[in-house]
Formats: C-alpha cells, sequence, structure tokens
C-alpha cells in the first residue's frame, strides 16, 4: 500500500490516578501498579517480601491472581477491596502431551467453530425461542442469574473460614456486571492468619498518607503498596493523537458517539485498523475475535494491493449501517445502569447505546465480515 497503514490494538491505561489521595505523593513506602509489577522489588520469586507488610488496592481480574501469592511470601498483607469479585471454579488441570499429539491439524479451527456455531437447535425450538415473550426472557435471565451468583455464594461459604470475611467476598450484583474471574486459590487466600481483608462496602480508598492507607479513620501502616486499581479498558487514542483526513482527532469524532465498521475501521481514517475496540465482538473468545479481524485486516490490504489502491476507507453509509446494527442489538433493559462501576459499563458514566460492544452473536459478526468482503467496492472507498 502506498500510503502507511496502522493497525492498532486498544491499549489499556492503568487507573492508579484515580485512587484519591495518591496525586499528593504523601507515601513515603514503596509503590507500584500490578500492570508494572516491581521484581526488582519483590524479587522474581517474590522473596523480597518476606519481611514486608504488603497493601494492595484492589480485588478485580489481576488482583485475583496477585493476592495468594504475595500471601504466601509476604509478613502481612492487607486487601483492601471496594467490590468483590464473582470468584468461579477454575479446575484448570496440565494438558496430556499424548492427547494434544493425537489431535489432527486444523481441530483448533474446528473447535472454534463448533462453539461459534453454538447449540443446533430444531426447527421447533428455534419457532418456540421467538415467540417467547420478552418478559419471560427477562424472567428467565435473571432466574439463571440469580441461581449462578448463588452457586458462587455457596462456593465462599464452604472455602472461607471466618464467617465475616465471607460475607465480605460475596458479590451482590448480577453475574458480569464485572468481569467474572475463574480461580482456585484466591478464596483459600483469606484463611491464612497473615492476610486481612479491609472491606470499604464500596467506597473505595480515598486517602493514603506517609505510612499507608486509611479507612475509616483507621490508618494502615505499610512497607509497600500494589495498586491493582484497574485500566480505562478499550480506550483508543489514550497514547497518541489519531486525525483523519480532515484533522479530526478520532475521540473529538467519537464525542458525539462511537462510529466504526466492525470495530475495525472508522470513516475519513484512511488505512486505519482499530483491533480489540468498541463495537466489535466479544462474546466468544478474544484470541479468536482478534485473528477474525487480523484475517479481514489482511483481505482488506490484499484487495487494495491486488486492484492497484493505496488506501481503504469506509463508505459513511457503511459505517452508518454498523453503528445501526450495534444499536438494534444492544440490550433493552437497565441493567448497565443498575450494575456496580466497572469497565463494562463505563466505571457508570452514562454511555450512548451505539457505546459498547457488538452485542449479537460471534456468529453474525463473523457472517457480517465474511459478506462484507465479497462486495469490497460496495462498502469501502478506494484511492
Amino acid at each position: 500500500m502506498g500510503r502507511e497503514s496502522q493497525a492498532l490494538a486498544h491499549r489499556d491505561r492503568s487507573r492508579r490516578h484515580d485512587v484519591g489521595a495518591v496525586r499528593d505523593l504523601r507515601f513515603k513506602g514503596h509503590s507500584f501498579h500490578s500492570s508494572r509489577f516491581d521484581y526488582n522489588y519483590t524479587k522474581s520469586d517474590l522473596s523480597g517480601l518476606k519481611d514486608k507488610v504488603v497493601g494492595i488496592i484492589g480485588t478485580g481480574a489481576s488482583a485475583v491472581q496477585i493476592i495468594p501469592r504475595v500471601g504466601r511470601a509476604a509478613k502481612e498483607l492487607y486487601v483492601f477491596q471496594r467490590t468483590p469479585s464473582a470468584i468461579d471454579i477454575r479446575d484448570d488441570t496440565p494438558t496430556d502431551p499424548k492427547w494434544a499429539a493425537s489431535l489432527k491439524p486444523g481441530w483448533q479451527q474446528e473447535r472454534r467453530e463448533k462453539h461459534m456455531r453454538g447449540p443446533i437447535l430444531s426447527e421447533q425450538q428455534k419457532i418456540d425461542l421467538a415467540n417467547l415473550p420478552r418478559e419471560e426472557k427477562i424472567r428467565r435471565q435473571e432466574n439463571q442469574n440469580i441461581e449462578h451468583m448463588m452457586m458462587i455464594h455457596r462456593r465462599v461459604d464452604e472455602i472461607v473460614q471466618d464467617k465475616a470475611t465471607a460475607e465480605a467476598l460475596k458479590p451482590w450484583y448480577m453475574h458480569r456486571c464485572k468481569r467474572p474471574c475463574y480461580d482456585d486459590e484466591y478464596l483459600p487466600a483469606f484463611n491464612r492468619p497473615n492476610v486481612h481483608l479491609v472491606d470499604t462496602n464500596g467506597k473505595g480508598i480515598t486517602e493514603i498518607n506517609e505510612t499507608g492507607p486509611i479507612f475509616e479513620g483507621r490508618e494502615y501502616p505499610v512497607d509497600v503498596l500494589i495498586y491493582a486499581t484497574g485500566f480505562e479498558v478499550q480506550v483508543t487514542g489514550i497514547y497518541n493523537q489519531i486525525r483523519g483526513e480532515n484533522g479530526l482527532e478520532l475521540n473529538e469524532k467519537y464525542a458525539d458517539g462511537m462510529r466504526t465498521v466492525f470495530g475495525i475501521h472508522s470513516h475519513g481514517y484512511p488505512n486505519l485498523f482499530i483491533m480489540g475496540g468498541y463495537q466489535a465482538s466479544f462474546q466468544f473468545n478474544l484470541t479468536f475475535m482478534l485473528q477474525t479481524q487480523g484475517d479481514h485486516i489482511a483481505e482488506c490490504i490484499k484487495f487494495v494491493r491486488e486492484n492497484g489502491h493505496t488506501t481503504i476507507d469506509a463508505k459513511p453509509e457503511t459505517e452508518q449501517w454498523w453503528v445501526d446494527e450495534v444499536i438494534r442489538n444492544r440490550g433493552k433493559t437497565n441493567r448497565n445502569k443498575e450494575c456496580t462501576p466497572g469497565y463494562y459499563n463505563f466505571e457508570g458514566e452514562s454511555n450512548r447505546r451505539q457505546d459498547g460492544n457488538y452485542n449479537g452473536t460471534f456468529l453474525q459478526y463473523f457472517t457480517h465480515m465474511a459478506e462484507t468482503k465479497k462486495e469490497m467496492k460496495r462498502h469501502f472507498d478506494f484511492a
């Protein structure tokens, strides 16, 4: 391609700055964000923590992995929780190498396609599902959700010995309001005598002095603070400016609502390909979704080169079609607003119906992409 093409994966900016009093830099101990884990301080085997009192702020997906390991290594560990994660069974075991060697070439693609197609329904089952009243669909979904969360609650009770700690570790929101976690070591970590849960009842830590976090007037002196405070997720262009042909910065275009095709293209930004951004489909498997997007981008570049062009840009009507498709498949309930703050709902901030992921099935997403590639000149402008 004559003009430079760009493929950008979304980059997630750490949210350490969101902890209120961090900005005054009063804390005199050592600190780092979980995304920049300081092994020079902790040592690779965490032996550098053996005589340290450690504090970790956050109990999300990163913290769930960190806490059991730091709990085993540190002198004391204080876990500061805003919102408990839903901890499901992982039950991960080593793969039998003989079984893996027996698989025929192409098994990965075959398995992905099988899962993408989903369960095979009879014609009568399809008719029954289509005729099911909306209210009944919502009722069934809510009941399934409640049953699953009660199973997670029972697991907490079965594992965590201290009743008050167990109660604090039980998520109170609907499943998948926050990113679900699958781990078999996290809950048992709270049975260790040196691991202490500080539940902030949804408030979070808002003050840190020279010695450590403060909650409800009590100081928690620590030697080191680990900020497992999350990220700004799926935000395109947070480390740089992306300007289109008219000089419009991409986030300025998105100010009135996100506008893409498949979460990959955006009209007015030729040769720009975004991977893993909003308006893509994240319901199946991230790596397969990224592979699908990568295959699509490769096909676009191939078409441009083989047809003597130098640029490819989504047509405005194609972009509008995809925005409408995203809106059409977005939920029609208040669940996002009712969920506890997290990156699934922009930390509780209001968002338009087009500002999110494509919620049709992954098979629909895959099929839309394949159909579009059959009529490239109908959907894209080339120069």
